[in-house]
């Protein structure tokens, strides 16, 4: 993992990666990878209570998920992605696709008494950075009475804006206690060409991870804690074969359907309906008479 110090604590990388995407493509290789990356989404979001409903953006309609949209507007399609739904969509980078927003982040453990020492030192560095260049647009921090919280960097506006804050106090996750996050918001020509770059060079994680410690220190902030060679949480997970995604779509959104039909009307009503246009009638007769022998009639 990667550690170096802040304040005499050791700085601890707990997270990295992708946290928000905003794909769009005409390519129907990308629109199933999408379709597939929403699937996920949706499945994960389905065991923690969430329900998927419709949903759309931009005049794209289609299914909203926790952390996740899909959609389509005529022969282009849309993925807005974001949290942990995010962390693996490098492997969409696809050339011709449009990236209308990538944000990119890392989160360091540097102990609670250090976060907000660690956000001021932030910001000044940022201030002073600003200056040296001529920056018409100073950094901005949210301070309480006690402590900083927040600091922005740039305009909401722009192609690249930089956030640094409390991560516990965003989210309220105890996981986060101590952490804070550092981020960058890519939009219009920088996500285009970050995107671009990753199709073309087969480049991933790590690249993108770079370029962030890239921006941060060329808008002044200190990043010089941050030891991406030490750190183990840029590794893709294994990629689930698109099978495996639609078992897990059949076990969470089409087997409580099932089995209130079966409670009403009999389980061979929700096969018939399920295995109606994959079975001839000799395949339905021999499958319905073994489960009738198993289970009665």
């Amino acid at each position: 993992m990667g550690v170096k110090a802040f304040g005499g604590a050791d700085c601890i990388i707990t997270s990295a990666g992708i946290d928000w995407l905003t794909l769009t493509s005409t390519n129907q290789d990308t629109k199933e990878e999408m379709q597939q990356c929403f699937r996920r989404a949706s499945v994960a979001a389905s065991q923690l209570g969430y329900e998927t409903k419709p949903g759309g953006a931009w005049g794209f309609y289609g299914l909203r998920a926790e952390h996740a949209l899909y959609g389509e507007k005529a022969d282009r399609s849309m993925l807005v992605v974001s949290n942990e739904a995010a962390k693996q969509c490098v492997v969409l980078a696809r050339k011709g696709d449009n990236a209308t927003r990538l944000d990119v982040q890392i989160t360091l453990r540097v102990g609670e008494q250090n976060v907000s020492k660690f956000l001021e030192h932030q910001f000044r560095c940022a201030a002073a950075g600003g200056e040296r260049r001529g920056s018409p647009k100073p950094p901005k921090a949210v301070v309480t009475p006690d402590a900083y919280q927040t600091v922005y960097v740039g305009s909401r506006k722009s192609d690249i804006f930089i956030r640094c804050y409390d991560k516990f106090v965003e989210s309220g996750d105890e996981a986060y206690r101590g952490c804070v996050r550092l981020e960058a918001e890519y939009k219009g020509k920088a996500s285009q060409a970050l995107w671009t770059h990753l199709a073309e060079n087969n480049v991933g994680v790590m690249f993108l991870l770079q370029f962030l410690l890239q921006t941060l220190a060329a808008k002044g902030l200190d990043v010089d804690m941050v030891d991406l060679d030490r750190q183990d949480h840029i590794a893709l997970k294994r990629q689930r074969h698109r099978d495996e995604v639609t078992v897990g779509w059949l076990g969470t959104q089409v087997a409580k359907a099932v089995q209130r039909v079966s409670r009403t009307r009999g389980w061979w009503v929700a096969f018939t309906a399920v295995f109606n246009e994959c079975c001839n009638e000799e395949d339905k007769c021999a499958i319905l008479h073994s489960l009738a022998l198993q289970w009665g009639d």
